[in-house]
C-alpha cells in the first residue's frame, strides 16, 4: 500500500513551517472574575485570539476532565465518581437559576451537589427536585403559561433583582449568534435576559435543532462569554459561528428529543 504525502515536505519538520507567538489567554465571568489564566501559550502566529482560548481552555484548563492527583490517580467524591474542573458544574452551597424548560430539567436531574438553593421557573424541574433532600428550592412567582409549564411576570423578575446566582442554567427555542436565546413570548424573553444578568457563569441547554433557526420574534442577548451544551449531531458551521459570539461550546450526547416544534414564531399562544 502507498500512502501519498499532503502538507509536508520530506526531510522538513512539519513544526518549522509553521510560525508561533507567545500569547496570554484569560477565561473571564460576565462579571469580570477570572475563571482561569495561562501567560505565555505559544500559539500559531496566524490564530484569532478566539481559536487561542478555545485551545487554552480545552488543552491547558481541560474544562471538564477530570481531576488526578500528584500521582495521576483520579480524583474521586464520596460516591467513587470522578471529580472534574469544580468550575464546570455546581459545587456545595451554589446558589443556582435553572430555566424552565425539557432539556433544563436534565440539569434538574443531574444536580449532586449538596446545600444548593435552586430558583426556578419551571414546574417541570421543581417536580425533580423535590426529590433531592440537600435543594432548597425557591418558586419564582408569576403567570402560569400551561402549553410548556413556564412561569414569568414582573413577580418573577421582582424576586431575581435580589438574586445573585453562581450559575443560570437557560433553556432555548432557539440560540443565534447575533439575537442571543430565543423565547416563545415577551414575558419569557424578558426573565431570560434577567436571569443571565443575575448570574456570574450562564451555561445554555439546547438540542442541536435549536442552533441553526432564527425564525422567532423574542430574543435574550448572551454575555460576553457564556456556554453552550448541545448535541454532538450539531451543525459543525453554526456552532463555530456561535464560538465567535463568545460560547465555549460542549457536545454531548444527544439531548432527549424535544415534542415542540422549534419552527413555531414567537407570537404563538
Amino acid at each position: 500500500m502507498k500512502i501519498t504525502r499532503r502538507f509536508t515536505k520530506a526531510g522538513q519538520d512539519p513544526f518549522a513551517s509553521v510560525e508561533y507567538e507567545k500569547r496570554t489567554s484569560r477565561i473571564s465571568n460576565p462579571d469580570g472574575s477570572v475563571v482561569f489564566e495561562m501567560n505565555d501559550a505559544e500559539i500559531p502566529k496566524q490564530w484569532s485570539q478566539l481559536a487561542t482560548d478555545i485551545m487554552v481552555s480545552k488543552y491547558f484548563r481541560k474544562a471538564g476532565v477530570p481531576q488526578v492527583d500528584e500521582k495521576g490517580a483520579p480524583i474521586r467524591d464520596a460516591n467513587g465518581n470522578g471529580k472534574a474542573d469544580p468550575n464546570e458544574e455546581p459545587i456545595d452551597g451554589a446558589v443556582v437559576i435553572l430555566d424552565a424548560g425539557t432539556t433544563t430539567e436534565f440539569v434538574a436531574r443531574h444536580l449532586d451537589a449538596a446545600d444548593v438553593t435552586v430558583f426556578t421557573n419551571g414546574i417541570g424541574a421543581v417536580n425533580v427536585l423535590l426529590g433531592k433532600d440537600d435543594v432548597s428550592v425557591v418558586v419564582l412567582g408569576g403567570r402560569l403559561r400551561a402549553v410548556n409549564q413556564t412561569i414569568s411576570g414582573p413577580e418573577a423578575e421582582h424576586m431575581l433583582q435580589s438574586v445573585v446566582a453562581d450559575y443560570a442554567f437557560i433553556g432555548a427555542d432557539a440560540v443565534h449568534p447575533q439575537y442571543g436565546v430565543a423565547s416563545r413570548t415577551l414575558e419569557q424573553s424578558r426573565l431570560k435576559t434577567l436571569m443571565m444578568q443575575r448570574a456570574r457563569q450562564v451555561v445554555v441547554v439546547a438540542d442541536r435543532r435549536k442552533v441553526s433557526t432564527d425564525q422567532f420574534n423574542y430574543w435574550s442577548p448572551t454575555p460576553a462569554r457564556w456556554r453552550l451544551i448541545t448535541d454532538d449531531d450539531a451543525d459543525l458551521a453554526a456552532l463555530d459561528e456561535l464560538r465567535v459570539a463568545g460560547a465555549q461550546v460542549d457536545l454531548a450526547e444527544p439531548l432527549r428529543a424535544l415534542t415542540e416544534p422549534t419552527n413555531l414564531k414567537g407570537n404563538q399562544p
